[in-house]
């Protein structure tokens, strides 16, 4: 090639292999540095791309990660509170299964199981409200599933609708179908007989017609029966009245239709039932004769007066002779009717019935009755009222029914129950007195007619603005002070009152009011009643409304006018006392007895089954339709003992993946039908997953007293039903109910517990551990693309020094070319 000077080309080409051998060794170095292959786009734009989107991936499965391991540690402290629910529910068993050893049991025994009962119940419900992750409860229902539930709906059970993909989280809607009861009119029976009936009756459709008096009327209500027996004529409505009454604590109801007796099942539903009523009577003479009759007269014998015993022993008065009657009702529970009987030939019998609170004189009646039957000589008595004729008496009759028996007998009756009288309050009254107050010079008190004197200030005078009165109460005092534009003295007593009742300390209970003076103390609420009426001077009243003794002054603090004079006059002490009132026989007048020369039998009446016409009722059904569309056929499955009634799925429903689930629906809707709605969630959710919805979730039942238990027992609501509280379960001898409702309960805890530990072990342990290997196998492909091979890189490395060395080297050399040309020139 010839020599040039002007350019240079293989200095030229010596550059560029040089700024390319430093550019390859610069990204070498680079690489070897960072670590990375692709430290910008440029390096590989594509490579980039899946790089960083791996790292997102990555990113979110250590999250998800993060996010299993807590939620299995929100699943076993939900699973550790259960364990000790169980606990808990297994010494419950306990306790009824020892209650219900009646045989050995007192009522002390007895008392101390139900004492301990209520804590554990008590206990389960702190479970079920403290039990928290972090601020989030867990047992409270806040995470069953189910919220926004609409008034006609008590309660609801999810089960795994929550978690079914089928259906969507949201509103879900009820369509309910009325239900009807069952019923039966009862028809039939024998031909007419007046001996029971006052005028024809063809079998046991009274009419118009009456029962006559001391007929025997039974009435079957499926398995149990009611009674009484009439002590005077009784229509077919008041018959039906009084069955009514009795038929109640058995879930029937009975009416009279037309003069035929109708009995209705109270609960929802097509159940079937038999029911059947019988009329008798026992045999009577035919001819001249009686059989003997013993009023015995009922006085109070302790305490010694009489008066007010009707009060306290009924819920109605028994003054008069028309006074008490059989559909009137004690007023206290463990009230005991004890009769003796001795009879002229030796005979002595005695029994005692037990009234419940608001039991009916005739069921206590037909108690007597049955048991005076079961004696000897007794087989047709009748016990019946006799009509009282002064206050706090009452007459008992019994027949002996059987006039064919001459033998005398004696009859006396004793009712007893324990009283507690009731607490008297102590009463303070200051009086304001001795002052008057110039209304023209800015008084203390004005009621706007000019000067008031201080015994004479109405309840309706002012306290001017400014002027304060203090209060003090066994040595605390209080402060009021009139506002802008005054006071009322009776708002002033109101101020007192909330500032007194705060300060604790046994002064919760205590009231105040202002009188005006010779306002009687008698009827101030929650005033317990002090023996006769007080008139005070016009003042401030105090009491304490438990009875508790305490001391009070009162001074008024004024700004300007004449000092008040307070004075303080105690008017009552309080006190209590206990009294056994006791009702006992202490007059009997007795008709001899006078045999007849023959008697006729006794005759009956009664119903026929196959002659009643039944009304089959009608369950309940609904529909439940998803936000999703998704349709489900719930039925009645039960009557609730607080009267609520609960809907399932129906079977084949769990064909496609629905069960367990369980809404209570009020009465009210039952009988009207209609829509009602709630929304489904799905309890508590975990985002387990790098990507959206990839989450699970599970739901957390209710687990405080009021839902554990809920249906199992007709007469226990739930677990907390067994509280002394409500239903007292081992005091009242309902330790089978209380056993159903205690299984169902652990049943209840046990599978929410199995269906928790099936969620860790499947969802989230199965979950995680899919999780650790997806995140290990991404990491390594991310590192694949974007993470340096050192070894590789080193020897790109070297090689790319070499070539910068020698590419130097050369350049060096083209740049000594041109100086071949100076050799020319010479």
């Amino acid at each position: 090639m010839g020599l040039r000077i002007n350019h240079n080309i293989s200095a030229i080409n010596g550059h560029r292999q040089l700024m390319k051998n430093e550019s390859m060794m610069a990204k070498s170095l680079e690489r070897l540095s960072s670590g990375l292959k692709i430290n910008r786009a440029a390096d590989d734009a594509a490579g980039l791309v899946i790089s960083e989107q791996m790292r997102a991936q990555i990113s979110g499965l250590k999250q998800g990660i993060d996010n299993s391991e807590t939620a299995i540690s929100m699943v076993q402290t939900t699973e550790g509170a259960l364990d000790e629910v169980n606990t808990l529910l297994t010494k419950a068993r306990e306790l009824v299964l020892h209650a219900a050893n009646e045989g050995a049991n007192d009522v002390n025994q007895l008392t101390a199981d139900q004492t301990e009962l209520d804590n554990v119940i008590q206990s389960i419900t702190r479970i079920s409200d403290v039990t928290q992750f972090g601020t989030k409860k867990l047992l409270d229902g806040n995470l069953n599933g189910a919220t926004s539930l609409a008034s006609s709906i008590s309660h609801v059970k999810v089960g795994n609708l929550a978690n079914n993909p089928a259906i969507n989280a949201g509103l879900m809607s009820l369509n309910v179908t009325a239900a009807t009861k069952e019923a039966i009119t009862l028809k039939g029976g024998s031909s007419t007989d007046t001996y029971i009936f006052n005028a024809a009756v063809t079998g046991v459709n009274l009419g118009s017609a009456s029962v006559n008096s001391g007929v025997s009327v039974s009435l079957t209500l499926g398995s149990d029966t009611v009674a009484l027996v009439t002590t005077g004529t009784m229509t077919a409505s008041t018959l039906a009245s009084a069955l009514d009454t009795l038929a109640n604590q058995y879930g029937f109801d009975v009416a009279s239709v037309s003069g035929e007796i109708k009995v209705t099942r109270q609960n929802f539903g097509s159940t079937d039932f038999v029911s059947n009523i019988s009329f008798s009577r026992a045999g009577s003479a035919a001819v001249a004769g009686s059989a003997e009759n013993v009023t015995a007269t009922l006085e109070v014998t302790s305490p010694s007066t009489s008066s007010g015993a009707a009060a306290v022993l009924f819920n109605e008065s028994i003054g008069g002779v028309s006074g008490i009657q059989e559909t009137n009702t004690l007023a206290k529970s463990g009230t005991r009717f004890t009769y003796n009987i001795s009879t002229a030939t030796g005979g002595a019998y005695s029994a005692t019935v037990t009234g419940a609170a608001n039991a009916t004189v005739a069921s206590i009646l037909s108690g007597l009755q049955t048991s005076i039957q079961g004696q000897a000589g007794f087989s047709g008595a009748s016990l019946t009222l006799a009509g009282s004729t002064g206050a706090g008496e009452i007459k008992f009759n019994l027949a002996r029914g059987d006039d064919t028996i001459a033998t005398d007998f004696n009859f006396s009756l004793a009712i007893d129950f324990d009283n507690s009288a009731a607490i008297q309050s102590e009463v303070e009254v200051l009086s304001l007195t001795g002052a008057t107050f110039n209304v023209g010079t800015g008084p203390t008190f004005n009621d706007g007619t000019g000067a008031v004197a201080g015994s004479a200030i109405a309840t309706g005078t002012v306290m001017s603005s400014g002027n304060a009165i203090n209060l003090t109460v066994n040595g605390q005092t209080v402060t009021f002070t009139a506002g802008a534009g005054g006071q009322s003295m009776t708002g002033i007593a109101d101020g007192l009152e909330t500032a007194v009742q705060a300060l604790g300390g046994g002064l919760s209970g205590v009231q105040v009011e202002y009188l005006a003076a010779g306002v009687s103390l008698t009827g101030l609420t929650n005033y317990q009643g002090a023996t006769g009426a007080v008139t005070p001077s016009a003042g401030f009243v105090l009491w304490n409304s438990d009875g508790t003794s305490f001391s009070v002054s009162l001074t008024v603090d004024q700004t300007q006018g004449t000092d008040v004079a307070i004075s303080s006059v105690q008017t009552q002490t309080g006190a209590e006392a206990g009294a056994t009132l006791d009702l006992t026989t202490t007059a009997q007048v007795s008709s001899g007895n006078t045999a007849t020369s023959g008697a006729v039998s006794g005759t009956a009446v009664a119903s026929t089954t196959s002659g009643s016409v039944v009304s089959s009722g009608l369950d309940a059904t609904a529909t439940m339709t998803s936000s999703n569309g998704v349709v489900l056929n719930l039925k009645q499955s039960a009557i609730n003992a607080d009267g609520t009634v609960s809907m399932t799925l129906t079977t084949g429903m769990n064909d496609i993946g629905y069960k367990d689930f369980k809404a209570e629906l009020s009465s009210t809707l039952l009988s009207a039908g209609g829509a009602t709605n709630f929304t489904l969630t799905q309890g508590a959710v975990f985002q387990v997953g790098a990507n959206a919805l990839q989450q699970v979730a599970f739901t957390v039942d209710d687990i405080s007293s009021d839902e554990l238990g809920r249906g199992a027992s007709s007469s226990l609501a739930s677990l907390e039903d067994m509280l002394s509280t409500k239903e007292g379960a081992l005091l009242n001898g309902l330790s089978t109910e209380a056993l159903a409702v205690i299984d169902s309960a652990i049943d209840q805890v046990t599978n929410l517990r199995g269906r928790l530990g099936a969620f860790q072990a499947n969802a989230l342990e199965s979950g995680l551990n899919s999780l650790r290997v997806s995140y290990e196998n991404l990491t390594a492909a991310e590192s694949t693309i974007r993470d340096v091979d050192f070894a590789e890189e080193s020897a790109n490395f070297t090689r790319n020094q070499i070539l910068v060395q020698a590419s130097t080297s050369m350049l060096a050399q083209a740049n000594q070319m041109p100086q071949n040309v100076l050799k020319l020139l010479g």
